[in-house]
């Protein structure tokens, strides 16, 4: 329970001082701390932080929750600690996750796009395209196979 107050209330600062909260690695240290997700709505009130801070994120400020060597970005945890929760039994924080993503390639920045598009962060990407794949051959199927139970066509 305490751990949940404590990101609620770190996710109201986060709507009122984005900027401060965003500097020093503050952000980063609150992401990467290792919490027991496995008691209570933990997870649910993380993810939302994270959510959170997603909504922040654009081409000025990306560059204060990301770890850079040689112009390459080495570190992102906004993006590799949210989509650990992809897969989460919860869909209300799959769709958060999904959000969160979409957020995150909306910014816009090369150094950015280049690490999610190299692995192991790439797979992520991959495997939301494979899931989407197979819904829309389940869906194909299933549409196919009342097609032809109310008429005598075949698909």
């Amino acid at each position: 329970l305490q751990s949940e107050q404590a990101i609620s209330s770190i996710t109201s600062l986060v709507l009122d001082a984005a900027d401060y909260c965003f500097s020093n690695g503050y952000i980063n240290s609150i992401i990467t701390h290792e919490y027991e997700f496995h008691a209570g709505d933990l997870a649910l009130y993380y993810v939302s932080f994270l959510r959170t801070v997603s909504g922040k994120l654009s081409k000025d400020t990306v560059c204060l929750l990301v770890k850079t060597q040689e112009d390459a970005v080495t570190s992102f945890p906004l993006y590799t600690e949210a989509i650990r929760f992809a897969h989460h039994g919860e869909k209300m924080i799959q769709t958060a996750i999904r959000s969160l993503t979409l957020s995150i390639y909306n910014v816009s920045d090369d150094m950015v796009y280049r690490f999610l598009m190299t692995p192991p962060t790439s797979e992520y990407f991959s495997d939301l395209f494979l899931k989407l794949r197979e819904e829309c051959v389940h869906l194909d199927t299933t549409i196919c196979s009342l097609r032809y139970v109310f008429s005598d066509t075949k698909c």
